[in-house]
């Protein structure tokens, strides 16, 4: 099969494909009438949920770049390629900011939280663990003490959960 989306019933027979876009690079992310994927042509997409009709695709890169898993809440979808994290327009796909003020090369999708203020969590190579504003603003930085470490970082309630090599951190939001 090309490279792209493809659903199947329980039988395994395919019900729906959408081979529009380059491979895909993240984890699907579903919210009750959409979902969005990031794919190695540089853009996020996105479908609706229930029709798997093909709503907009966002450029994060003009080259071939893998784009991350997604975060969505607050209206947004935030995603990150390399060293820059975008938001887009949950909606219409459109840009609503693009932060490359952080150094490092952002390698896990970033983590959004929406109490009690939207605050968009990520880590990079650097051992850098980064709180962006739902504006993009840079919030704050905590190093962790195994740089380059590529774990998935996980949010619970309001607390932001990081695994390094030897220790485990959680940092209040």
């Amino acid at each position: 099969s090309p490279p792209g989306l493809y659903a199947f019933d329980g039988t395994g027979a395919q019900v729906w494909n959408y081979t529009n876009i380059g491979a895909t690079t993240s984890d699907i992310v579903a919210t009750a009438d959409s979902f969005y994927v990031g794919a190695n042509d540089g853009r996020l997409h996105a479908f609706d949920a229930s029709t798997r009709t093909f709503r907009w695709a966002a450029i994060l890169s003009n080259t071939a770049t893998d784009v991350y898993r997604p975060a969505v809440g607050a209206g947004l979808v935030v995603a990150n390629i390399g060293t820059a994290v975008h938001a887009f327009d949950v909606a219409s796909g459109g840009s609503r900011w693009t932060n490359l003020d952080v150094d490092g090369f952002w390698d896990q999708g970033p983590m959004l939280a929406e109490t009690p203020n939207v605050a968009i969590f990520t880590g990079n190579t650097l051992g850098e663990i980064t709180r962006l504003s739902g504006q993009g603003d840079l919030q704050w930085q905590f190093t962790v003490q195994e740089p380059g470490s590529f774990a998935q970082g996980m949010l619970v309630g309001r607390t932001f959960y990081y695994p390094g090599a030897q220790a485990m951190y959680a940092i209040d939001t």
